[in-house]
């Protein structure tokens, strides 16, 4: 009776580990967090090692002082290792401060959370005298994979004419 108890206990981990490993794949990831900015995402795989190697977020972040909402979108390169179909992610430079967790969903969706931060400066004077925070407070995401080669919808604010050959 030992016996068929050991096995069966390693035949349920056995599964486990496989279910958890088949859970995260790699490819694209696109889709919108709480205010529904846009967020993607690109997962590689590399032996037994999944990463997320670059990120795109856009962030409607109220600012302080003035009431005003910046609307951003930031590219980076992360290379943050995915263990057991979560990760967390930080990235920052001298313009913005993003932060997050995400995890996978079955293979084909990531859920997680997201906080954006960026600096603006106050309008008016010229040139400007000061600076505010603006933040995007934390909220959930909902990213779903994309068919290779598909192309993503453009923000809202993002001036289309400026992407016309010539210009």
């Amino acid at each position: 009776m030992k016996r068929v108890s050991i096995i069966a206990g390693i035949a349920s981990a056995a599964c486990l580990i496989a279910g958890g490993a088949y859970a995260q794949a790699a490819g694209n990831f696109f889709g919108t967090s709480e205010d529904g900015a846009t967020i993607s995402l690109n997962v590689s795989h590399s032996g037994s090692a999944y990463t997320i190697t670059s990120m795109n977020v856009a962030m409607i972040a109220p600012c302080k002082k003035t009431g005003n909402t910046a609307n951003e979108g930031w590219g980076f390169s992360l290379f943050q290792d995915i263990t057991s179909g979560s990760a967390d992610f930080t990235s920052h430079n001298d313009y913005y401060y993003i932060t997050g967790s995400m995890h996978f969903v079955g293979h084909t969706q990531i859920k997680g959370t997201i906080t954006s931060y960026t600096a603006t400066f106050v309008p008016g004077m010229t040139p400007p005298k000061q600076a505010q925070f603006c933040t995007a407070a934390k909220q959930t995401f909902t990213l779903n994979a994309t068919a290779p080669g598909e192309v993503q919808p453009l923000p809202a604010n993002v001036d289309t004419g400026r992407l016309k050959p010539g210009r």
